[in-house]
């Protein structure tokens, strides 16, 4: 049985740890299971008198954690073509503590139950939040700290416009606090925390509650301050002196919410009763071991699920077919050709491996600024391209979509490639942006559909399509009022930028995902 419990939890972390190694928000992820552990400990030495399950209950849970073994292995097929698909990620994590908490069932009852019943859930707090729901909090919480930052720094005499979840001062706009302004590690860290100790305190339900709501409020205080006094320093110091201050504040201010939050538990624990919540039994019953058979049956289900997976992949590979790997060759004798470096929150939120991007000026004063993103193979899921999409990453940035004006096609390389046009205004002025994706290995059917859904995981699971690596176009062009005459001037410019990478060519990650800075392009 340990060794079915020890995969189910080994495929979990596995799926999750894509998340915890790449966002830092959820960084804290790989501290919960042994916080988990922890608490499990804790509550086995307080355990209550073992009343295993019998007759019918004991089926139901031999039933359950069984059904629940094959759950796991139908989703370890389904995560292998989805490594971040979200939804998947809350049904592991779900199915695994179900598992757990039948397994204390039946060893020992409902008391053993709900007694084990909260160290299992609270590994919860380390399963990403779905993404509706993550970005809905990320740009609530930006637009508010902002609008709060920029009233604060008008009130001290200091100009200020909020521009999307940008802050502009005189000195131009403050890039930095676009980072700061979203506040969602401190927020997840200061809720896991708060979840944490009053579990281990063992305080009571209401005491728990208010730690719950104290964290939230916490956080959204610190974020508001930490935000104005970047802003600060940003508008009296210049921007360069930003980056010195934005982590310094950052954990300041995180460990001063810590430093709350314990005094509140502290507070809590002084209006708890001294005598603990259960005691360990001095003559314990003893409890039923589980059936012989459930946990060869387990393990062998487990088992064979992953080969299966890994063989269906491997099987379908050679049907996939290899496309096109794109390089870039910068016009570096323009004027005003400039390598150009992603915010830190644009490289949290895009996950990619490498990114090349700069900006010139054209002999027709135009303005072009290009990236070249690129997703090394079986990282991450084909579908963080689809998150990078200009529909969603510039309205945060204060332009405000005028048209889709849908796709077109350019000859890169003597190949046709699909962009997709869309018009943006900036200031009154029109900004004129093509976007394409581009998959290094496509299915042989043309009709697989696209996009973010179950359909489409199903599709890419039943043809054994990983991830093998996927590249983004993005070209921004400013100064050309026309679209039209943009999408000459685009279609002029591309055989010149962008030509097939010679085989064999493929690259190593770059370090800068890791928050170094970037290689110069």
């Amino acid at each position: 049985m340990a060794a079915a419990c020890l995969l189910l939890w080994w495929g979990l972390i596995d799926q999750l740890r894509i998340d915890w190694e790449i966002l830092p928000q959820y960084s804290y992820g790989w501290a919960v299971a042994p916080l988990m552990l922890w608490l499990l400990y804790r509550r086995w030495t307080t355990r209550p008198s073992p009343m295993p399950a019998g007759g019918f209950g004991r089926l139901a849970a031999v039933l359950m954690m069984t059904g629940i073994a094959l759950g796991c292995a139908a989703l370890g097929f389904f995560e292998e073509a989805a490594r971040d698909f979200r939804p998947l990620s809350w049904l592991h994590a779900a199915l695994v503590c179900a598992f757990m908490l039948a397994g204390a069932f039946l060893a020992g009852g409902w008391k053993w139950l709900r007694h084990f019943a909260f160290p299992f859930l609270f590994f919860l707090v380390a399963v990403p939040w779905l993404l509706p729901m993550e970005n809905a909090v990320i740009q609530a919480s930006t637009r508010l700290v902002g609008a709060v930052s920029v009233e604060t720094l008008n009130l001290f005499g200091i100009p200020a416009i909020q521009r999307g979840n940008l802050i502009e001062v005189a000195s131009g706009i403050l890039g930095e606090v676009e980072d700061a302004c979203s506040g969602i590690r401190s927020l997840q860290a200061t809720l896991m925390l708060a979840l944490f100790l009053g579990e281990l305190r063992r305080l009571a339900a209401g005491w728990r509650l208010v730690l719950l709501a104290a964290g939230v409020l916490l956080a959204v205080i610190q974020n508001v301050l930490r935000t104005s006094l970047l802003a600060w320093v940003g508008a009296t110091s210049g921007q360069g002196t930003m980056s010195a201050f934005h982590d310094f504040l950052g954990f300041a201010f995180m460990f001063a919410g810590f430093f709350a939050v314990l005094k509140l538990v502290e507070l809590g624990e002084s209006s708890r009763p001294s005598a603990p919540l259960h005691a360990k039994p001095t003559s314990p019953v003893p409890w039923r071991p589980w059936p012989p058979f459930l946990s060869v049956a387990l393990l062998a289900i487990l088992v064979s699920g992953g080969i299966f997976t890994e063989w269906w992949f491997r099987a379908h590979a050679p049907s996939m077919l290899t496309t096109a790997r794109w390089e870039v060759q910068w016009p570096k004798n323009v004027p005003d050709f400039q390598p150009v470096q992603l915010s830190p929150h644009a490289r949290t939120v895009s996950r990619f491996d490498r990114c090349s991007a700069a900006s010139w000026t054209e002999p027709d004063g135009s303005e072009w600024m290009v990236y070249l993103l690129e997703w090394l193979p079986d990282r991450t899921s084909t579908r963080l391209g689809l998150l990078h999409n200009p529909a969603i990453c510039l309205p945060a940035g204060g332009r405000a979509l005028v048209a889709d004006r849908g796709p077109v096609d350019f000859e890169m390389d003597g190949q046709p490639v699909s962009f997709h046009r869309y018009q943006f205004d900036q200031g009154g002025a029109p900004l004129h942006v093509y976007y394409c994706r581009w998959e290094q290995a496509v299915p042989a059917d043309p009709q697989l559909r696209e996009g973010w859904s179950s359909a489409t995981l199903w599709d890419a699971a039943r043809i054994g399509k990983r991830n093998s690596g996927q590249q983004v176009i993005e070209v921004i062009i400013g100064g050309i009022e026309d679209a039209d005459a943009a999408d000459a001037a685009v279609r002029e410019r591309l055989p010149d930028l962008f030509s097939q990478a010679s085989p064999g060519s493929a690259p190593t990650p770059d370090p800068a995902r890791k928050g170094t800075p970037f290689s110069k392009p």
